[in-house]
């Protein structure tokens, strides 16, 4: 391995990184004193404003082969923890031939209640706090159930049909309410609901149409402008361009957000002269296209003060989460995704309700409250190479025998002890939400089932989290409380002397996960333990370890191959997505007996496939892949196989390769100028796989082959691009693709 350059011995990358800055779990869980009303289950959405909530609750039965529908509003007022019920504010019900049930809603604002109850379902709050019904004038149109999603907005309440549009009331000067109907595209009879959500902000209103009864693309929203009381003009009709779609929406001020299809976030559209609403840069996250996995569609958008929240699946955490966009400084600039709001019980967040700064919404058995912090500032990765210093940074642990030692060409962090425990605390960290990664090689175990480990949430010596790899054969996750040790969970793992692993532990509310070389082998919910240090361990057992990263965020799969289908299974062909090709290159997916491998075939020049998830704004990162070299090209000059990342096109990348002259190299292409980094001599061979993995995290670069450390370098590195793979004059098999953000 060779070294090139001064690696500190801890570097906190200076950088901006395009992640969230903060991991937010709720301040509070709404507790209700009532489950069960009146034969209704009290479990449908939530509106609060101040002391004052509604829960929409509803029931069905059968009468005459009709599914009829009841659905009410309850009121609580707040007592303390807990919510009492106060009184039945509203019931309606309806009728169908089938069994839909379209979704009950709620919202508060402004002293305003809007419910799709039949009647009552507006409501005002008056001086003494109580809520009464809305008086309405003789000539106030009303819209038809089931509605379809209701937004309230400087005195007026907007309501969602299910066929049509909507209906926009407003209030008189003597305090009457009056329905105008807003008529949009015709989608549908509204006994099945097929209408959209809507949202009214100033002198705006828009209404998601998913489908055209007239045969028009759809789906489609159609903009209304007010020109006075009840006056309301048709402006435009918004469809999304090809491969797009359009779901949620919410308009403020003259911004408008539009939930995309999962791998594209969410669409953003300006107003334009006071008159035309056209599209600006989306709202991404570099995991929105493993978002798409799941085939999840139906999140939520919604806009605060300065931010704007975006509800969707997190393929790393196995939920759904609320991503927190925070505003630009200027018109110009683009919207930062700074935060993630999470259930620290691990459960899937839904439906969405802002009020200033605090946001309400539901998980299984309960409803959360979240209060936003005034600034989104957070913590930044941290990593430790150990190539200068002391390990100095790092408290060592009683019984330890601690030392920076030189393992061939580079330095490593040495517990050398096999007497018991032994570890060393990261000082700098002490967080709730934290992971810790690590290059780790158990050298020595003394005894049977000795083990070596990563910890988070390390408070003390009788509490923390941790992880082993045992010689037993078993990677196990633990919990030291008080003294008093648990597995919480564990799976069968080879584990042998003088091999590296790389061990990632993550601690994020209640849920804790495990990653070993990359792979996610435990998952487990624990809420024993709050905040604490990340550490390295061992018991009886003497190890290296190195290229430490601690981070306030988990690992964001940018994407991975094989952890599950994008658009539909591989097939023969270049894949449209998410990849994007330049040079001579001639892809396809080739079916290996069970695996699906992607192969190149051209020899004749270069050949690069880039992941192209749609944001260019991912600094740091790590792409590996196993390699297969088939056939190098004829004629003079080295031809070569590798993995590249923070490509942005084919004049600027970082690249790792395997070059028939029997050498490893690590180049970086800078303007359309080649400048090699790095170089080991290695035999190279052909019809043999290797595994390559590329890190790029701050300014420094690593390079691995089949586990091992064979080039690191301090390398000032472009802020940021997408990972890939690449060939010169070489045809070859790609397996395990996979590209992460730590």
């Amino acid at each position: 391995m060779k070294i090139l350059g001064a690696l500190a011995a801890l570097c906190i990358a200076s950088v901006a990184y395009a992640r969230p800055a903060i991991i937010v779990k709720e301040t509070g869980r709404i507790q209700i004193n009532a489950t069960v009303i009146g034969g209704y289950a009290v479990d449908g959405p939530i509106a609060v404003e101040g002391d004052d909530a509604i829960i929409m609750g509803g029931r069905s039965e059968i009468v005459d082969d009709y599914v009829v529908t009841y659905d009410a509003a309850f009121l609580f007022h707040r007592n303390g923890a807990t919510w009492d019920y106060v009184r039945t504010l509203g019931e309606g019900s309806y009728s169908t031939i089938d069994d839909f049930r379209p979704t009950p809603r709620v919202e508060m604002k402004e002293g305003i209640a809007a419910t799709t109850t039949t009647f009552p379902f507006l409501f005002v709050r008056q001086p003494d706090g109580d809520w009464l019904p809305a008086t309405f004038s003789p000539d106030s149109e009303y819209g038809t159930n089931p509605a379809t999603d209701i937004d309230i907005d400087q005195g007026r309440v907007f309501i969602g049909s299910g066929s049509f549009g909507g209906v926009m009331y407003e209030r008189d000067t003597a305090g009457a309410w009056s329905g105008k109907f807003l008529y949009a595209d015709y989608s549908g009879n509204a006994d099945n609901g097929s209408g959209g959500p809507v949202s009214v902000s100033g002198p705006w209103a828009a209404v998601l149409n998913p489908y055209n009864g007239d045969g028009l693309p759809a789906p489609a929203i159609t903009m209304f402008n007010n020109n006075g009381p009840r006056l309301w003009t048709q402006t435009q009709r918004l469809v999304p361009v090809a491969g797009h779609s359009f779901g949620d929406l919410d308009v403020r001020g003259q911004e408008m957000f539009i939930e995309d299809a999962p791998q594209f976030g969410v669409a953003h559209y300006g107003l334009v002269d006071n008159s035309l609403w056209l599209p600006r840069s989306p709202l991404r996250t570099p995991g929105d296209f493993m978002s798409a996995t799941k085939g999840y569609f139906g999140s939520q958008v919604k806009k605060g003060d300065n931010f704007v929240l975006h509800r969707a699946w997190d393929f790393d955490r196995h939920a759904t989460v609320i991503r927190v966009f925070q505003a630009p400084d200027t018109f110009s600039s683009e919207y930062a995704h700074v935060a993630t709001l999470i259930d620290s019980r691990g459960g899937d967040l839904g439906g969405v309700r802002v009020n200033g700064r605090r946001i309400i919404t539901g998980t299984v058995g309960a409803w959360l409250i979240y209060d936003l912090p005034a600034t989104f500032a957070g913590k930044e990765l941290v990593q430790e190479s150990f190539e200068t210093g002391n390990g100095g940074g790092w408290t060592q642990l009683a019984g330890s025998q601690w030392s920076v030692a030189q393992s061939g060409d580079t330095r490593v962090f040495r517990q050398a002890s096999t007497v018991g425990d032994a570890g060393a605390s990261f000082d700098a960290a002490n967080w709730a939400n934290q992971s810790i990664q690590a290059d780790v090689k158990p050298t020595a175990f003394n005894g049977a089932d000795r083990w070596v480990g990563l910890a988070t949430r390390r408070s003390d010596a009788s509490n923390y989290y941790y992880v082993t790899l045992r010689s037993s054969g078993i990677v196990a996750l633990k919990r030291n409380k008080n003294g008093a040790f648990a597995n919480i969970a564990s799976a069968s793992f080879p584990v042998a002397l003088n091999r590296t692993y790389r061990v990632r532990l993550e601690s994020f509310g209640a849920t804790h996960a495990v990653y070993v070389d990359g792979v996610r082998v435990l998952e487990a919910i624990d809420t024993g333990l709050i905040a604490g240090h990340p550490a390295l361990l061992t018991y009886r057992a003497a190890a290296d370890f190195d290229n430490v990263l601690v981070s306030p965020s988990w690992t964001t799969t940018i994407y991975a191959a094989t952890d599950g289908p994008t658009y539909s299974p591989p097939q023969d062909g270049a894949q449209p997505a998410p990849w994007s090709y330049s040079g001579a290159g001639q892809w396809y997916w080739l079916q290996d007996g069970t695996n699906n491998l992607f192969r190149q075939t051209s020899t004749a020049g270069d050949a690069r496939a880039a992941i192209d998830p749609g944001i260019n704004q991912i600094v740091d990162q790590m792409v590996e892949a196993r390699v297969r070299i088939n056939t190098f090209g004829a004629g003079a000059g080295e031809k070569w196989v590798g993995v590249m990342a923070k490509y942005t096109e084919p004049e600027n990348f970082l690249y790792l390769s395997l070059r028939s002259s029997n050498v490893l190299t690590l180049r970086r292409v800078e303007g359309g100028r080649v400048r090699q980094i790095g170089t080991v001599v290695m035999p190279v061979s052909l019809n043999t796989w290797y595994q390559l993995r590329l890190d790029a995290i701050g300014d420094r670069v690593r390079a691995y082959v089949n586990g091992k450390l064979m080039i690191e370098a301090v390398e000032p590195l472009p802020r940021a691009g997408n990972g890939g793979m690449v060939t010169y004059k070489a045809a070859a098999d790609f397996d395990d693709f996979r590209a992460v953000q730590p």
